[in-house]
């Protein structure tokens, strides 16, 4: 991993490791391979750098064949970070590659004169002195945010054995194997966390998206729609389940869904862009151009949505 003083990280790679066998792959977020060759360094935000708010947000994306992020979703880490992150994260550009790649990026920010794995050594450190359930699951999230999921994981574990109906401690387990492309762990996490504690909305979105990344489009679906029973107008989490249609064949009912994303002011670019290959898939060129333009102005450093728009455009 790697990190920068007083900015957060706007440069990395990723490891070309397979970690799954389903139609995409799954890759853990490395310094070995350089695949971002444009793109955005993340900005530290005034109002964190001032409440001295430092670590990692942890965002997942499709790394698309075209050389973009696509599906980009916050996953963990301080919420005062997380919109810089994803800011960052859509103005990426990466080389093409022959298959979609599915990945996790830690976005680190640290203040200038932190030094990051001192941070990391005083939380393990403490660990001696936390044994107990609550304690243990404070460190991990500590460590997580940090930039350690590995760490993160193995004290979320502890705080288990400790405690086994932590629902706390399953999510940040969730959260931490999810970081580290074990999709299967983070699935059987999630769920036994939501069987203690079923209310927690983004747990159950994340399982979500981890059902969909082993390529269970219908559990996926399910929980999106239980999740937005509670959460009807949320457009991101609305825009989620179209796109899950749409890979489905069931174009008319992402549309729905999609128009329904609309009404909430903060999801109209992805769902513009929704409905912009939902209206294509049905050969309406002519709407799903509308779309695109729509995407481009809502979200003009997204090179996914310039991308689509050009290339309709252009026929």
């Amino acid at each position: 991993m790697l990190f920068a003083s007083g900015v957060a990280l706007g440069q990395a790679a990723a490891s070309p490791q397979v970690i799954n066998n389903t139609s995409l792959r799954f890759v853990l977020w490395k310094a070995e391979e350089p695949l971002i060759i444009a793109g955005s360094q993340a900005v530290y935000p005034k109002l964190a750098a001032t409440a001295h708010v430092e670590g990692c947000v942890y965002i997942r994306m499709t790394v698309a064949e075209g050389g973009y992020a696509a599906n980009v979703a916050y996953v963990a880490g301080p919420t005062l970070l997380m919109k810089s992150g994803l800011d960052a994260v859509t103005s990426w550009k990466f080389a093409p590659s022959k298959q979609d790649i599915i990945t996790v990026a830690p976005i680190c920010f640290f203040l200038p004169g932190d030094n990051p794995q001192k941070l990391l050594n005083s939380y393990e450190s403490a660990a001696g002195k936390h044994q107990d359930a609550k304690n243990l699951t404070a460190l991990a999230y500590e460590l997580l945010v940090a930039g350690s999921p590995d760490g993160a994981a193995k004290y979320f574990r502890q705080a288990l054995d400790l405690k086994p109906d932590n629902a706390d401690a399953e999510f940040g387990l969730g959260y931490s194997l999810t970081a580290e492309g074990d999709l299967d762990g983070a699935i059987d996490a999630y769920q036994r966390g939501l069987a203690a504690a079923p209310k927690y909305e983004y747990a159950r979105v994340e399982l979500a998206d981890s059902l969909r990344d082993k390529g269970d489009l219908e559990g996926a679906i399910a929980q999106y729609r239980i999740v937005l029973k509670s959460d009807s107008g949320n457009g991101f989490y609305r825009s989620n389940l179209a796109a899950l249609l749409l890979r489905k064949g069931d174009e008319d009912g992402a549309i729905e869904q999609y128009k329904q994303a609309l009404r909430d002011p903060f999801g109209k670019p992805f769902a513009h862009y929704g409905l912009g290959q939902a209206y294509e898939s049905k050969g309406d060129t002519a709407d799903a151009l509308k779309e695109y333009r729509e995407a481009v102005k809502e979200m003009p450093q997204s090179a996914q949505f310039q991308n689509a728009y050009n290339r309709l455009s252009s026929h």
